[in-house]
């Protein structure tokens, strides 16, 4: 009945959220599973739900505010519109094809999200930094907005939470239980994503036309909405706060709170001349101000929801790790005799469609096989880059924390974005998994 709970409690929560329930509602539906079946102390389960939620919300609330208030200056500045004409006059020449204008402009959203990822400035954070330049080309292209959510997800969790020597926690997971360094296996691991880069490519180039061709196109929610007609400043130019705040962050290593610190004051000042006045202000200096001040508001109440989203995702998984069900799961995939690198992608993958998590499916997977993989000299290296392949299969699922803020932030229900997420970010990275597990096997690591 345990693991039958298990399953029944995770679906329950894919189905709800797919639904349109909230996701924190939809994880104490999943939490009510869990308790029943598991026969759990509902008082200690509740506590638990809450320090989970507590802690998570602790660590990210600083982070994500903070960038909220950074993306609200791009926005209301023209900063992130004229980054985006800049890019666009660079890639988007006259004769440029529909579907080659449709490719470029999802790289460039996938590859921002990937390198703010490598550099440091991780998935939660790096979406802020992205919207104001991504929207606009998003704009430019006709791409409906629905697929912003994929695009941006696969930067993030499928090419940089998986790239070899990235600061990463699923690499800190690969060098705390195997040794070595992040950087190990990085052959194997960039010849895998430049594969599954291109075939994300396609998917979203042929999906997204499918939905041009029916009439459907870009339209900006009410998260974000850049000024029409508005001066702005220069592209490059408004690309050296950002600059700062990556130099301070992954180049300097300063705390990621105090490097938007500087981040946000910096853009105030460099973007000051193009801020917009509050209307019927006395003098342009206090309607800047005032403007300003509504505007930062509104970034700081933008971030709640999305925060208590991954932060009840945090709870139900506590709540699901005290359950018997998920222990003697473990205890089970410890005893599966098969070769080490399939046992690596194998548990991974299920322990992912669990927790939802890359680096704490690998967490739970790498432990597991590296003595396997010792007792039959299978490269270790190996074994940390498949696994961070297959951490990167079901850690889109419906009830993941990350998903839901995407979604919550780009204006998109669960229900609209879903079956392209399947697709463009659970599928290429199963595929991916396998190639990387044979390339290890013939020696390319």
């Amino acid at each position: 009945m345990g693991y039958v709970g298990l399953f029944l409690g995770l679906v329950l929560v894919a189905v709800a959220v797919y639904r349109g329930w909230n996701i924190t509602i939809a994880a104490f539906f999943g939490c009510i599973v869990f308790i029943v079946t598991g026969s759990l102390d509902v008082g200690e389960s509740i506590n638990s739900f809450f320090a989970a939620w507590g802690s998570f919300a602790t660590s990210f609330f600083g982070k994500m505010v903070f960038s909220a208030m950074f993306a609200k200056l791009y926005e209301v500045s023209g900063a992130g519109t004229a980054i985006a004409i800049g890019i666009s006059k660079l890639l988007f020449r006259e004769h440029v094809s529909r579907g080659l204008r449709v490719a470029l402009c999802f790289a460039v959203g996938i590859i921002c999200q990937f390198v703010l990822v490598i550099g440091g400035v991780g998935p939660v954070l790096g979406i802020f930094m992205t919207m104001p330049i991504f929207f606009p080309l998003m704009k430019q292209a006709g791409i409906p907005r629905k697929y912003s959510v994929p695009a941006l997800v696969a930067g993030a969790l499928s090419f940089g939470n998986v790239a070899a020597g990235a600061p990463t926690n699923g690499n800190v997971m690969i060098v705390n239980h195997l040794g070595g360094t992040a950087a190990d296996g990085a052959l194997s691991s960039y010849i895998v994503l430049a594969i599954e880069l291109l075939v994300v490519l396609f998917i979203l180039t042929k999906l997204a036309l499918k939905s041009m061709d029916k009439g459907e196109t870009f339209e900006y929610g009410p998260s974000f909405k850049p000024l029409a007609d508005q001066k702005r400043p220069n592209a490059i130019y408004s690309l050296l706060p950002m600059v700062v705040v990556f130099v301070l962050f992954g180049v300097l290593n300063w705390n990621i709170n105090v490097s938007l610190c500087v981040g946000i004051p910096l853009a105030i000042l460099m973007f000051y001349p193009w801020l917009p006045e509050k209307a019927g202000a006395k003098n342009s200096f206090l309607g800047k101000v005032a403007n300003l001040k509504s505007g930062l508001s509104a970034s700081v109440v933008s971030t709640l929801s999305p925060l208590n989203g991954m932060a009840a995702t945090s709870g139900m998984a506590a709540v699901m790790k005290m359950t018997a069900a998920y222990n003697g799961l473990i205890t089970a995939v410890q005893g599966w005799n098969l070769n080490a690198y399939w046992l690596t992608a194998i548990i991974t993958i299920v322990m992912c469609f669990v927790v939802a998590g890359n680096a704490t499916s690998m967490n739970i997977a790498l432990p597991i096989v590296k003595p396997i993989a010792e007792s039959t000299g299978a490269s270790l290296a190996a074994v940390g880059r498949i696994s961070a392949v297959a951490g990167s299969t079901f850690d889109t699922v419906p009830y993941s924390g990350t998903l839901n803020m995407f979604c919550s932030l780009c204006d998109c229900t669960m229900k609209e974005v879903y079956p392209t997420i399947f697709v463009a970010t659970i599928l290429p990275p199963l595929g991916a998994t396998v190639l990387e597990i044979l390339l290890c096997t013939i020696g390319i690591i």
